[in-house]
């Protein structure tokens, strides 16, 4: 990511700070309603509408796709293809600054992907995603969408609530999801939470994953009750580009699923492409990081520590005469009279 980018993501989250999208997500709540009504679909046992909230993780998830925003009349056409869409929604819509603009349309364009490819749990799974599950759809694919829809299903939630967690995972779990206490078993209400979670580690290398070795062999995942621990733990099976650890090789290898030879190539050679992922989504933090370890690995090294040292005991002797030659220089000038 340049500087320039870098730049544009902060003045857009700083332009929209918590609470300046509000009107923005009261739009597209409208849309999911008028969406769900036009398709005869009701908003759910007790709930009176859908309620998004998140607002600032989504602002900041949209940011990181583009350094710039389209027209206005782009905008607007991209608006009013979306279902749901009235002239009282039209003219609040004309209303709102640029970077609310396009929440409203990036997440209205993933309410109807829900309810287009999930029209009878659509409206459930868009209230469980909220917006920011919202936007990691539209910024790392439909792969977000299928998989909390796969996650909610009975047959999932039955698996998973069977699996008795171990102390790592029940620690991580209570950690990623500000848990009180260390739970046994994973519960439904977890699920969804821990899917965005995954994909907020591991973004498009979750997407890789997901359509490789997961959706393909749901069947295993569960019968081996080994979903619960890459929902809780993802970074033990792949990287941020989708490329296997040694760890995810043997259990994919009990499952009796096969790795592609890239992705076996990329546990030895993906170690670039991973630092290149996470430098595009958080490029400050994993600067000092990666200067942090170079720094520790070059300590490391003995000639290096020994070079350092007496690089840096040259310096402490040249300041010393310096400073001798001075002061012997001041006295012959200044002689010490009684």
């Amino acid at each position: 990511m340049s500087l320039a980018r870098l730049f544009f993501v902060s003045l857009v989250i700083i332009a929209c700070p918590s609470g300046a999208p509000a009107q923005a997500l009261k739009i597209v709540e409208k849309l999911a309603s008028n969406a769900a009504r036009s398709v005869g679909r009701q908003l759910g046992k007790g709930t009176a509408s859908i309620v998004f909230t998140e607002s600032d993780e989504a602002l900041k998830i949209l940011a990181r796709r583009t350094a710039s925003f389209p027209s206005d009349d782009v905008f607007m056409t991209r608006f009013s293809r979306l279902s749901g869409v009235d002239d009282t929604l039209r003219a609040e819509f004309r209303a709102l600054k640029p970077a609310e603009k396009r929440l409203v349309v990036e997440l209205g364009e993933g309410v109807q992907l829900a309810l287009r490819r999930y029209p009878d749990d659509g409206l459930a799974l868009i209230q469980k995603l909220d917006a920011g599950g919202l936007a990691q759809a539209r910024t790392y694919g439909d792969f977000v969408v299928d998989g909390a829809h796969w996650l909610q299903t009975d047959d999932v939630a039955k698996a998973l609530g069977a699996v008795k967690l171990g102390p790592e995972e029940a620690t991580a779990l209570s950690r990623t999801l500000a848990l009180k206490s260390l739970p046994n078993t994973l519960q439904p209400e977890h699920l969804i939470p821990l899917w965005k979670s995954v994909i907020r580690k591991m973004g498009k290398g979750a997407g890789v994953f997901w359509k490789t070795y997961i959706a393909p062999h749901k069947a295993k995942w569960l019968v081996a009750g080994l979903l619960a621990t890459y929902l809780i733990m993802p970074e033990k099976f792949h990287d941020a580009i989708g490329n296997l650890t040694e760890y995810a090789l043997r259990q994919l290898a009990e499952l009796g699923i096969a790795a592609s030879s890239g992705a076996v190539q990329g546990t030895v050679g993906g170690l670039v492409d991973a630092i290149k992922a996470r430098y595009a989504d958080d490029p400050a933090t994993t600067t000092l990081v990666t200067v942090f370890v170079i720094l520790m690995l070059l300590l490391a090294v003995p000639w290096v520590r020994r070079w350092i040292c007496l690089g840096l005991l040259g310096a402490i002797r040249r300041g010393s005469d310096v400073s001798t030659k001075q002061e012997s220089e001041f006295r012959r000038q200044h002689p010490f009279r009684e």
